[in-house]
């Protein structure tokens, strides 16, 4: 397994403030059993909104899923889809059905698509199309996801075993940089930190595709050396469990 260098890297955080995020609504029709799983989303129930989780509601056009499209799902019955973020991968359409493809393993899921007392899934995706990225410029980026919690159901029988808990935060990100004021990255952090809405977080590798993920900012600090540059330490906390897209 070769090294890659990081040169190159680009860290994009999605605009702060009031800037929309709008996003369409399908519906999943279908999840493979893949390593990287072939889904099915409908776009006869599509349907455009501003996710305001994210930012202030506004109306927005209808955003067609292509490659590269940031998409979340929820309810699908898919721990290996649900509250996470991804890149499509690659994407073919037919009619008003998107089939498309995530970096998510389900080749061996349990997981069984959830459906309505009308035999109907009631799995939603959500593509994304913030206005822009903003690339941060940062010196230094970590990422530290939590594991994921348990709980002991335990028996006499299988003393062992143990069922999926609740997770709120999915771990932590950290972000160092300089400080500058006339920068518009700097002063995308400092709205971050200021109005605790989340964002979206893309990191290019060259050559080694994306990491993405969903943060919103908690702390950010600042260093002031004897000599050197003032600098900045960000800690933002995760709101979905990191994806690596290649």
């Amino acid at each position: 397994m070769a090294a890659k260098s990081t040169s190159g890297v680009l860290v994009e955080m999605t605009p702060a403030y009031n800037d929309v995020y709008a996003f369409t609504q399908y519906r999943v029709d279908s999840v493979s059993k893949a390593e990287d799983a072939v889904i099915v989303i409908e776009g006869s129930t599509a349907k455009t909104g501003v996710d305001t989780s994210l930012a202030t509601p506004a109306t927005a056009a209808t955003q067609a899923p292509v490659k590269g499209s940031v998409i979340t799902f929820e309810d699908t019955g898919h721990r290996e889809l649900d509250h996470r973020v991804f890149i499509i991968t690659a994407i073919s359409t037919a009619g008003t059905a998107h089939t498309i493809t995530v970096k998510a393993d389900t080749s061996v899921s349990t997981g069984a698509l959830l459906k309505d007392t009308a035999d109907v899934s009631v799995g939603i995706a959500r593509i994304y199309n913030p206005a822009s990225y903003v690339n941060i410029c940062p010196s230094n980026f970590a990422l530290s996801p939590q594991a994921t919690n348990t709980i002991s159901v335990g028996t006499y029988c299988d003393p062992g075993a143990t069922i999926p808990g609740v997770q709120s935060t999915y771990g932590t990100l950290q972000l160092q940089g300089f400080v500058d004021i006339t920068s518009d990255a700097y002063k995308l952090l400092s709205r971050a930190e200021g109005d605790g809405i989340q964002r979206f977080i893309r990191v290019t590798l060259p050559s080694n595709g994306f990491i993405t993920c969903a943060a919103y900012a908690t702390q950010l600090n600042w260093e002031l050396p004897i000599t050197g540059a003032v600098g900045y330490n960000m800690t933002m906390t995760l709101r979905s469990k990191p994806t690596h897209s290649f």
